[in-house]
């Protein structure tokens, strides 16, 4: 870390960001030793989907024209003072209004999902690149013991259920009530397969074009290798962005039924199943999964 402090490697990015890889490689050494993860390695640029400012370096800026409070402008420091051809708003920073470039700050729009705490002190601010294309920020928040836990209306009623996964139900609770599986996948599966499948045609015509280039070079000669096509990439994202809304969909409802469960109920048991036993069995994986 004093290294990158000192010296030139890495100076476009902010020294937060420099000295959080530094925190990651050391994570990744340290379950390597204790054994509880497989070796470190180099990641490739495209394999390096997120970074993390700590305590500094962002900052979250009110949008004056918008009506939403949801609206919001993110700035981030050193991340895009000089990219070129991108729509960037121009704000000063202290009191949101329009001024020119000098003294001003540039910032990206962000849409905040729910307002933030008002005891909390953001701690660290995540960028995250899904292979949709999609960006997210996750900021993590210290808020005080106080606001943070919430009393159940329905504490000390000492209701108390027995919970058993199934596939027929997604949960049966043991008072006879069921929670019906919404089948995501299965909604999405006719759209996805289609998808991969043009995916797959691209694939191997990318597979057939790299194969004539090559063809006729000795096994001593460097392979020419064809960057993928424009088109790939388009069809390559369409199909993640379909495995994202799946993903989505499916933690939404868990977390809400969850959230539901708990609030209602002051003791709950779940059966101790082992997934590897049910994804066993090839004719019931794909429900089980």
């Amino acid at each position: 870390s004093n290294y990158l402090k000192d010296d030139n490697i890495g100076d476009e990015l902010h020294a937060t960001v420099r000295q959080n890889v530094c925190r990651r490689f050391g994570t990744s050494k340290s379950r390597f030793l204790s054994g509880l993860s497989g070796a470190p390695k180099f990641k490739k640029y495209k394999d390096y989907c997120s970074f993390t400012y700590v305590k500094s370096g962002f900052e979250i800026v009110n949008n004056p024209k918008a009506s939403n409070s949801r609206n919001k402008f993110l700035y981030l420091s050193k991340l895009i003072e000089d990219v070129e051809g991108e729509e960037i708003v121009y704000l000063k920073a202290k009191d949101g209004g329009c001024k020119t470039k000098k003294d001003t700050k540039q910032l990206v729009r962000m849409i905040l999902h729910r307002s933030l705490p008002k005891n909390g002190v953001i701690k660290t601010a995540t960028i995250i690149r899904k292979n949709s294309g999609k960006c997210y920020v996750n900021f993590a928040i210290e808020v005080p013991k106080e606001d943070f836990f919430e009393i159940s209306k329905t504490a000390g009623n000492c209701k108390a259920v027995g919970i058993d996964l199934g596939l027929e139900s997604f949960i049966t609770l043991s008072d006879g009530a069921k929670i019906e599986p919404p089948h995501f996948f299965k909604k999405k599966q006719k759209k996805l397969r289609r998808e991969q499948q043009k995916l797959s045609r691209k694939q191997e015509a990318h597979k057939a074009a790299s194969k004539a280039a090559n063809k006729g070079r000795s096994s001593d000669e460097r392979k020419i290798i064809l960057p993928k096509s424009a088109n790939y990439k388009k069809q390559a994202r369409k199909v993640a962005k379909l495995h994202e809304k799946i993903a989505n969909q499916r933690k939404d409802f868990d977390y809400q039924l969850a959230h539901e469960l708990v609030n209602e109920i002051d003791n709950i048991a779940c059966e101790n199943l082992s997934p590897k036993f049910m994804i066993a069995n090839r004719k019931l994986s794909k429900a089980a999964s």
